[in-house]
């Protein structure tokens, strides 16, 4: 427990490597939980990744997760990636790009880790939430279709 306080205490960025797997879940959920503050766990590949996410779900099933899969495509391929992969990078860079307060897990893999990706600025300019069962102020939804290149 005295490494996990000390893991938790860190300022900035922080490494921790060579956790036996599992266990390197349990060391992230609670240095978010302790932390307060958003924890980045960069698996070797997609596959790690997944393990890890169950695993996250398995020791902090209440902790947010925000799933970072690599592209299931080559650059200038002629097919598109898939849309659960495509909907899943461009939810978790609108919540990074609105800002995460509070303890959450953000698990990818080396390959989207080195992936580019639009500037901050893009992703909030082009991102809209809304939530089922609340209200959407109408202008707004209408102003940012019509910058976004929708026409009435």
């Amino acid at each position: 427990m005295e490494r996990l306080d000390y893991i938790a205490k860190q300022e900035g960025r922080f490494t921790v490597t060579g956790a036996p797997s599992g266990y390197d879940a349990y060391m992230a959920a609670e240095a978010a939980r302790r932390r307060a503050a958003p924890v980045l766990f960069i698996a070797a590949d997609e596959a790690e990744a997944e393990r890890f996410a169950a695993a996250i779900a398995f020791f902090a099933p209440a902790l947010p997760v925000l799933s970072f899969p690599a592209w299931d495509c080559l650059p200038y391929d002629r097919v598109s990636p898939k849309p659960d992969i495509e909907s899943a990078r461009l939810a978790t860079l609108a919540a990074l790009a609105a800002g995460i307060s509070g303890p959450a897990i953000i698990v990818t893999s080396m390959a989207a880790a080195l992936q580019r990706v639009p500037p901050r600025a893009a992703i909030a300019g082009a991102s809209f939430i809304a939530q089922s069962g609340k209200d959407v102020h109408r202008d707004a939804l209408v102003a940012f279709l019509a910058a976004n290149g929708y026409a009435r």
